[in-house]
């Protein structure tokens, strides 16, 4: 998974995504007008913002919701453990298969 904020993109490499029908393995491209990332931290059960610069990965894309407003992807950070949520807001979304 890749942030690059200069650009406000998100990419993720994924095994495979279902868009109406099953699709994959390729690449999840979602550009925005803002990215924010939030842990979910059991011991104190709060949302913490995630700085710029120090987001973590997802281990698995286990949830994605997509409207208009906004692109969540939800799973596990790869470092942390926590339950994570990763913003775009106003997102335009790109799949491209391998």
């Amino acid at each position: 998974m890749e942030f690059d904020h200069n650009n406000l993109v998100v990419r993720a490499s994924v095994s495979g995504i279902w868009i109406g029908q099953l699709l994959g393995p390729g690449e999840l491209v979602i550009a925005g007008q803002s990215i924010e990332q939030r842990t979910f931290v059991v011991e104190t059960e709060q949302w913490n913002a995630v700085r710029q610069g120090d987001e973590e990965s997802l281990k698995d894309i286990l949830e994605f919701e997509l409207n208009d407003e906004f692109a969540k992807l939800r799973g596990f950070g790869t470092e942390s453990g926590y339950w994570c949520e990763i913003g775009v807001s106003l997102p335009k979304v790109c799949f491209a298969l391998r």
